[in-house]
């Protein structure tokens, strides 16, 4: 049931997606540090400064007209906070963005068919990533402390649940169905018609 609540309301977030939502785009900011990514590809303790760090990533393999998610995740050790920016690059539409889990950040967006939407056959899409430290640390002025260290992913999105983690949502339907209908299955098995049954409550008195 947990997984099923989930799903839908994933999906009951999507729909409810107003026309305000789809204008708060920042255009796209002169920052010399830009990145590529690409779709389903995860990169591995990508780093920033901890003061003010900030980079453009290029989103590569987008496809109209489908659902993505950029979710940035970094270990608890280090005290920052990310912000995660769809840029008027072109007409994508922010679905939902901010953090939804501990040292995770997350922004999803949807890709419309429009005639701006591609350059040359090539879906356009800008993302900003921010940091800046938050917290108090342990071991101030170390250097350990002074670039932010972080994983960064964009995948596909289905529903509202991230294509990799379909098989978990898969395997939770299972056990469910198997949970609701186990009661009803094992009591035949285990107590076949025409065997005998112990009556314990029945007992012979010599």
């Amino acid at each position: 049931m947990v997984v099923v609540s989930f799903w839908l309301l994933n999906l009951l977030q999507i729909v409810l997606v107003t026309a305000a939502d789809f204008t708060t785009f920042d255009m796209l900011p002169s920052i010399s540090d830009v990145r590529k990514l690409q779709v389903g590809q995860e990169l591995i303790a990508e780093k920033l400064p901890l003061q003010g760090g900030q980079c453009v990533y290029v989103l590569d393999g987008l496809e109209l007209p489908k659902a993505y998610e950029v979710k940035i995740s970094y270990p608890a050790s280090i005290p920052a906070s990310f912000t995660v920016k769809l840029l008027r690059a072109s007409p994508l539409q922010a679905v939902r963005s901010g953090r939804r889990l501990l040292n995770t950040e997350k922004l999803m967006f949807r890709a419309d068919a429009s005639k701006d939407a591609e350059l040359y056959g090539l879906l356009l899409a800008h993302v900003m990533v921010a940091v800046e430290p938050a917290g108090v640390v342990a071991l101030p002025h170390t250097k350990d402390h002074e670039l932010a260290i972080f994983n960064i992913l964009c995948e596909e999105v289905k529903f509202g649940i991230p294509l990799q983690a379909w098989w978990i949502a898969f395997l939770g339907v299972i056990a469910v169905g198997i949970s609701a209908v186990a009661p009803m299955i094992l009591p035949q098995h285990l107590s076949p018609t025409g065997e005998p049954r112990l009556n314990c409550s029945n007992k012979s008195s010599d």
